[in-house]
């Protein structure tokens, strides 16, 4: 049988430019070999798939190979649909990623998803939606939602262990960590000003906005690091006994539309920076449910970075706070969670710097001032939420109690 040299194989299949645009330029090629007519058709017919798919610049190549502008081929991870378009967008385009933990609590989706476009006007946001292994899944929301990611899980993760998966996947300039029993007031643009106050504090690596609930009450987003007094007066009732723990414990003694450092912030509502998370890590796992955010807000001021309250704007939220039953499954885990934080980081960890100067012009408020609230956006899931402006340049479960 006639044998053939692999170089002249290759001379005549393809233009000298195309094969050095694989790689495979024919002054580089070493094989010492010779090929079969039957080798041959096979090498001509990879060669000239090969040849095609750079002529064209198309992607569609099997096996995760891509060639790129350059002409160059790499290996890539097959992805769904949604996030090759994300990808496309490019790495970094992103002003906010707004992740949520979903277990099912369709009563609250809707209004979160409601009120998410106009709390961010100007910004370039992407929903990243944990399915956490739910019942009815995600489907609804991402229809209504033009750019947004799933982070689909085969099994339910704890709370902490969620919130990892979310920043694992966010690519953006900040990260917002959000429950899902939270909604904004569409004439505030909470996210717009969120999103400037930490363009104005380059050293600010987590923030956190003014908190109501729907009735109207003061939800005490900023904390100080938990006492055993203020542990007592919060948990088991002896509040008379140790008011001024607890108050100190929510910085009572501060303006609310001020801004100021804090020890800790709700975990409820998380803006953290990426280059911060790059510094930090991940949250404890360890954790599952409660102080996660105590932890992780210590870690940040160790870091070197701040944790900050801007009181220059709001959002709500319909805390239910399970673990306030003593006798209750939410008040043993976070009994559990305070074991470890104690373990962790002893009675009296270091925290945050005395103070943070306030933004000219703002006048003070106290917290038992009365507050005019909005009507919570669409209550019922059949109702359409605003869709999501992508395109502007601009645990055991979800919720924690």
């Amino acid at each position: 049988m006639r044998r053939i040299p692999t170089c002249a194989v290759l001379r005549g299949l393809a233009p000298q430019a195309d094969l050095a645009a694989l790689g495979l330029g024919v002054d580089r090629l070493d094989f010492n070999g010779y090929v079969t007519p039957p080798q041959r058709l096979c090498l001509a017919a990879c060669i000239a798939w090969f040849t095609a798919a750079i002529r064209c610049k198309k992607d569609f190549m099997p096996l995760s190979l891509r060639v790129d502008t350059n002409h160059s081929m790499r290996r890539v991870a097959v992805e769904p649909p949604r996030a090759i378009i994300a990808e496309e967008m490019g790495r970094g385009t992103i002003d906010l990623d707004v992740g949520v933990i979903y277990s099912g609590e369709r009563h609250y989706m809707t209004p979160l998803v409601a009120s998410l476009a106009a709390s961010a006007e100007g910004l370039a946001l992407r929903l990243l939606l944990v399915d956490n292994d739910s019942a009815d899944g995600v489907a609804t929301w991402t229809r209504l939602v033009p750019q947004a990611k799933v982070i689909a899980n085969s099994r339910a993760l704890g709370y902490a262990a969620n919130l990892n998966r979310i920043l694992s996947v966010s690519d953006a300039r900040y990260t917002l960590l959000l429950n899902t029993d939270m909604y904004f007031d569409a004439h505030d643009e909470c996210l717009t000003r969120m999103v400037a106050f930490m363009d104005r504090h380059p050293r600010c690596g987590l923030s956190i906005c003014r908190i109501y609930h729907p009735d109207g009450t003061y939800g005490y987003p900023a904390r100080r690091f938990p006492t055993w007094q203020a542990i007592a007066a919060r948990r088991l009732g002896c509040g008379g006994l140790f008011a001024p723990a607890a108050r100190d414990h929510l910085y009572e003694e501060q303006p609310l539309d001020g801004s100021f450092a804090c020890d800790w912030a709700s975990g409820c509502f998380l803006l953290v920076r990426r280059e911060a998370v790059r510094d930090v890590g991940l949250f404890d796992e360890q954790y599952v449910k409660y102080f996660e955010d105590v932890d992780y807000c210590l870690r940040m001021w160790k870091a070197g970075w701040q944790v900050l309250f801007n009181g220059d704007t709001r959002c709500f939220h319909y805390e239910q706070r399970a673990s306030r039953r003593l006798f209750s499954k939410d008040a043993w885990r976070h009994g559990r969670a305070y074991a470890r934080w104690l373990s962790k980081w002893g009675l009296s960890p270091t925290g945050a710097t005395p103070e943070v100067d306030r933004e000219p012009g703002r006048a003070t408020a106290r917290a038992d001032q009365p507050h005019a609230l909005p009507v919570p956006p669409h209550s019922s899931p059949s109702v359409a939420p605003t869709r999501l402006r992508g395109d502007e340049p601009r645990g055991g479960r979800a919720t924690r109690g």
